[in-house]
């Protein structure tokens, strides 16, 4: 079986999934909104680093399951080298069973039949991360016995404070240059050993044992996460808020699996609650969740946002993943018992949508008693708007913050139910106490699915698909609006 850079990084990450990825590709669940998101981020990344490297070629195939592709890029990337090619883009090389492709080579100097080369990794981060000292040190390990002398090896990311200033980016400006070559150097050594385990586990003929954890969502969501969690203990320790991947390593070492087996001792103050609802079987609602609700004052506003947070920045005066809110929807329960108000807001032109957005939203909850939000989000998009200097964010921020109650934190403080899971989404939250809300009525599904829809929707000419997409757009951020308030009556009776 080929290891290409992609199975060895999923082989750092865990056994079980490098085996799982090429025998039962099957058990995988349907890909993501936010994988599929996070793939198109980086090809649109990578291509603006191209702009970095105007003498450059591209290598001609793409992998394909067959190998055809894989061999022409192969055979393509040996004649430009033996052309003289001072740079390529996506080189491919391959060694037995190893495969890489690399996205930039960059020639140093002229030696001979032993020209030097600079590896270079493109990354849609604003940082360099140790998973991608890894990534590089395998590329070097398959160029290197492929016959390319690397001599340097660097990482380009996205500048976080690079200012869009519109039209099109300044490539020189949106990246940060890092060399990493020490670094690289120092991890080369290892890359052979993690191959022949890598080799082994895969030549197996028994999926090995993985506990689960903290890895499972780290960098990104496993795709077999379904998969390995279908028998998971309803109080296993990963459910522990906060926990920390060597935390759960340390107590699974020591045997300890569940929540109710970790000694007092050895429990956060923030992790109390959950402890102590499994240990002590006290009521899963503390009574600081009333107290909280008591203060509720009318009109109360459940109020939720969409916003995207893109690598590449879209508006003049945004930087690579600044949030830029687009869309907000609000229930408003005007006074007890009274049936509930709704308004929204969809920006559905190509402009800057914050303006806008800052507008409606103060109109709609400049009389609010209580804002009722289930995460901070909501408050760090309007103090990034205010920071930025957005016309009137300043003053509703200001008011927002005076007037605001984060549904999320009481609860994630003061209530637990094994129902939960170690989620306290407010999707799970209210199912879990009886109150069915069908997501399934809306086409969009998560906050990811949401970004893509609404960029599909202002690049799209069809107005018919537009129109489809706005209303998906207002039907999701409305259920959750609506959830919202309905656990808001439930807990306060209002």
């Amino acid at each position: 079986m080929r290891i290409s850079k992609s199975s060895y990084m999923d082989g750092l990450r865990c056994s079980k999934l490098l085996y799982l990825s090429k025998h039962h590709p099957e058990l995988a669940s349907p890909e993501s909104a936010s994988s599929r998101k996070r793939f198109e981020d980086g090809h649109r990344v990578g291509i603006e680093a191209h702009a970095l490297f105007p003498d450059s070629i591209s290598v001609f195939g793409e992998w394909t399951a067959d190998g055809k592709a894989l061999t022409n890029a192969l055979k393509d990337t040996g004649n430009r080298l033996t052309a003289g090619a001072g740079c390529l883009l996506e080189a491919s090389f391959a060694v037995d069973d190893l495969y890489a492709r690399c996205d930039v080579i960059d020639r140093i100097s002229e030696r001979g039949e032993r020209d030097a080369w600079h590896l270079i990794e493109v990354k849609s981060s604003t940082k360099v991360k140790p998973e991608h000292i890894d990534d590089l040190a395998f590329q070097q390990v398959v160029a290197s016995n492929a016959g390319l002398a690397v001599e340097k090896t660097s990482l380009f990311h996205l500048n976080n404070e690079y200012v869009h200033s519109g039209g099109k980016y300044d490539a020189a400006s949106l990246f940060t240059q890092q060399e990493v070559t020490q670094d690289v150097n120092e991890s080369i050594p290892s890359v052979l050993p993690r191959l022949k385990a890598q080799r082994g586990v895969m030549a197996a003929t028994e999926c090995p044992e993985v506990a689960t954890g903290s890895h499972c969502n780290d960098p990104y969501p496993c795709p077999f996460y379904a998969h390995c969690h279908r028998e998971q203990h309803r109080h296993d320790i990963n459910f522990l808020p906060s926990i920390s991947r060597k935390k759960v390593a340390e107590l699974q070492a020591r045997g300890i699996r569940t929540i109710g087996e970790v000694p007092e001792g050895e429990i956060t103050a923030g992790q109390w609650r959950t402890w102590a609802t499994v240990r002590r079987q006290v009521p899963p609602l503390d009574g600081n969740v009333w107290d909280a609700l008591k203060g509720l004052a009318y009109p109360i506003h459940c109020l939720d946002f969409e916003a995207m947070l893109e690598a590449l920045p879209l508006y003049a005066g945004t930087r690579p993943y600044q949030k830029v809110p687009f869309q907000w929807s609000c229930h408003i329960i005007a006074q007890p018992g009274a049936d509930p108000g709704h308004r929204d807001f969809l920006h559905t032109g190509a402009s800057d949508p914050r303006a806008d957005f800052v507008k409606e939203l103060w109109d709609c909850v400049k009389d609010a008693g209580t804002i009722v939000v289930y995460s901070g989000f909501e408050s760090q998009a309007l103090a990034d708007l205010a920071r930025n200097g957005i016309d009137g964010a300043d003053e509703l921020y200001s008011h927002f913050q005076s007037h605001s109650l984060d549904l999320y934190r009481v609860l994630k403080a003061n209530c637990y139910h094994s129902g939960f899971r170690g989620s306290w989404s407010l999707k799970t939250v209210v199912d879990t106490f009886g109150l069915k809300v069908n997501y399934e009525d809306s086409a969009i599904k998560d906050g990811e699915a949401a970004i893509i829809a609404y960029l599909r929707m202002l690049e799209s000419e069809d107005q018919l698909e537009r129109s489809n997409l706005e209303q998906s757009l207002r039907t999701y951020c409305g259920i959750d609006t609506a959830t919202m308030m309905a656990l808001v009556r439930l807990l306060a009776d209002v």
